[in-house]
């Protein structure tokens, strides 16, 4: 049987949740995203659509999940109304 001491857990989480980067990252594409009411956009010299959108959605839920303040910016993000359909 496997168990994690207590004193392992915020390394763990810290070692899974997303980089401050990648939180930037993530909002600013989903933003765009939902500016263009879901449709295919450009990011830098990248393109995105739905596909990268549930991605970069997953790093915001898991940054959420483990911690990570959201700026005010990206709250509409997490209205349920905004959210990418599955």
């Amino acid at each position: 049987m496997w168990s994690i001491h207590p004193e392992q857990i915020r390394p763990i989480v810290d070692a899974f949740s997303p980089r401050a980067d990648e939180i930037t990252l993530a909002a600013e594409i989903l933003l765009a995203a939902q500016r263009a009411e879901w449709g295919p956009t450009r990011h830098g010299d990248s393109l995105h659509d739905r596909a990268s959108y549930h991605y970069y959605w997953s790093v915001l839920r898991c940054a959420q999940a483990t911690g990570h303040a959201m700026p005010d910016a990206y709250a509409p993000l997490f209205d349920s109304s905004s959210q990418p359909n599955k």
